[in-house]
């Protein structure tokens, strides 16, 4: 009877982010990264060229495209986008609970879904604004646990490795640095069933077989973007975005997070690129990514201490309780993600003490968040970039609950 009242606590508490969606969504405009995009796309859909520009991940470009093509306004868009993120938000609780059985006990895992359900970046913060986020991350929890069944040794439906492959390209699609994180995920998932976690072989084919459709279908869906940009800029590259964001976080003035604009004058950054590069606007969008790029490595190679000193801020930072935009609330230290930041810092501390086992479920998960810091270290602090993990985060502090906590005492 317990677990059913449970239940009910999740729909309703699902049914109130979905009414705090509505309330806070704005359903006339995208993020503004995506309304240059769509820009980009209805000057395509003009004149059949491309401006000089290929700085955000393209891939929603060409999916703007396809829905000018076929008629689909951008009001309308924006609203297919938003049922569609809800749909999937209510699929993701299903799979977060299936994900949460393979660490907790049955009721336990009731528990992590209310706070799955409660998370302030779920609710709010990221789920009731226009950002991919809210599809890749989801589609991410279902992928997580398909890799974690091979892992232990389970057998997987055909149609489970169709989805999953599925999964990576939409999402790498629309989000290139998921690109890091999957590959991330791929490697340390081999590198459990090579160890021998899992002793049915069949596993081995299951994941080459998730692994090789997974790349097939993220390089049919880049091609096109690879083409664009060597239209452009005379190479095949993904985004010309990298070389602007890692001198973003590798430089004199750098401070951990984003530094604003580095088009305008008078921000430090932009000031501190004129000096260094000074033919710097002479240059096309590619060339002053790579002078960039450049530059950033020189400032790490000259000044080792402090890319330490910057790094263990970063860190420090990335676990900093404070969420995304939604403002006036941005900047306001949330209890909730104060408490699974503290809770999931413990339970790498009885990790490292042996007091946890490290089992292939653990590693899996551990990977996501270390692909998540890794963006963090290489670029700056991204709420965002963290949303990938927070799933994951509130499952090993529910872990570390359960270890504190036995059976008994806790239910």
């Amino acid at each position: 009877m317990k677990n059913k009242h449970l239940i009910l606590l999740i729909v309703f508490l699902i049914v109130i982010k979905i009414v705090l969606s509505v309330y806070f969504f704005d359903f006339k405009y995208l993020h503004p990264d995506e309304d240059d995009n769509y820009s980009i796309a209805q000057h395509f859909i003009k004149t059949g060229t491309y401006p000089m520009t290929a700085f955000h991940g393209s891939g929603s470009i060409l999916l703007y495209q396809q829905t000018m093509f076929i008629g689909i306004s951008k009001t309308n868009f924006i609203l297919g986008y938003w049922i569609l993120t809800q749909a999937i938000y209510c699929l993701s609780v299903y799979w977060f609970y299936t994900l949460a059985t393979h660490l907790l006990s049955p009721k336990r895992a009731l528990y992590a879904c209310i706070l799955y359900c409660i998370y302030p970046s779920i609710i709010f913060h990221i789920g009731a604004i226009f950002a991919y986020e809210n599809i890749t991350t989801y589609l991410l929890i279902f992928n997580l646990g398909i890799l974690i069944r091979v892992c232990q040794g389970e057998k997987i439906k055909f149609y489970s490795i169709i989805l999953f492959a599925l999964f990576v390209a939409i999402s790498c699609l629309v989000r290139g640095h998921l690109l890091a994180i999957y590959g991330l995920l791929f490697v340390v998932s081999l590198a459990l069933i090579i160890k021998k976690y899992v002793r049915d072989k069949i596993n081995l084919v299951y994941f080459i077989s998730m692994s090789a459709l997974s790349i097939l279908l993220v390089c049919i869906t880049y091609y096109q973007i690879l083409k664009r940009n060597e239209q452009i800029f005379g190479v095949k590259i993904i985004s010309t975005q990298l070389g602007f964001e890692f001198l973003q976080g590798h430089n004199p003035t750098a401070r951990g997070s984003w530094m604003g604009s580095w088009s305008k004058k008078g921000n430090a950054l932009y000031e501190y690129v004129h000096l260094n590069i000074p033919e710097i606007d002479s240059l096309n969008e590619y060339e002053a990514s790579q002078k960039r790029k450049e530059l950033a490595i020189d400032w790490i190679v000259n000044n080792p201490f402090k890319e330490f000193t910057l790094t263990v801020r970063k860190i420090a930072m990335y676990f900093l309780p404070v969420n995304y935009l939604a403002l006036p609330y941005a900047h306001i230290y949330n209890p909730v993600t104060g408490i699974v930041h503290i809770l999931f810092l413990l339970f790498i501390v009885q990790l490292a003490r042996g007091k946890i086992v490290l089992t292939p479920v653990i590693c899996i998960l551990l990977a996501t968040v270390a692909a998540s810091l890794l963006l963090t270290i290489v670029f700056f602090v991204g709420s965002r970039w963290r949303f990938y993990a927070e799933p994951s985060m509130i499952l090993l502090a529910m872990v570390y609950l359960s270890h504190v906590f036995p059976d008994k005492k806790y239910q």
